[in-house]
């Protein structure tokens, strides 16, 4: 993970208790392109069996990827969705699982 998106994931998510590895220490950053960008998206957010999601910002979500994916169609594209809400993370992975890509992987979520 590079260090810009640990750092964050650290600060707002586990209260500054996640620590990176000695091998994110020496992350290159050449040619990397803007890694973190946050969007207002309005809408509402509904609990799921305690955990959050909102179906507005999943289909904004997936909006982008599709429109990324025909930008760069052909491309090899590195790219991640985080949500530190199971619901969330449920709710994308049912709409991702919906689309015809192959060239999809998850990371385990607990």
């Amino acid at each position: 993970m590079h260090p810009l998106v640990a750092h964050f994931l650290s600060a707002n998510v586990y209260d500054g208790s996640l620590k990176s590895g000695r091998a994110v220490l020496f992350w290159s950053r050449s040619n990397t392109a803007q890694l973190l960008t946050f969007y207002d998206v309005r809408g509402e957010e509904r609990d799921a069996n305690g955990s959050f999601y909102n179906n507005a910002e999943a289909v904004f979500i997936m909006d982008m990827v599709r429109h990324i994916k025909t930008l760069r169609a052909g491309a090899t594209l590195s790219y991640a969705i985080l949500s530190p809400y199971t619901g969330q993370v449920e709710l994308l992975r049912k709409n991702v699982a919906a689309e015809t890509w192959t060239d999809v992987q998850h990371c385990p979520h607990e």
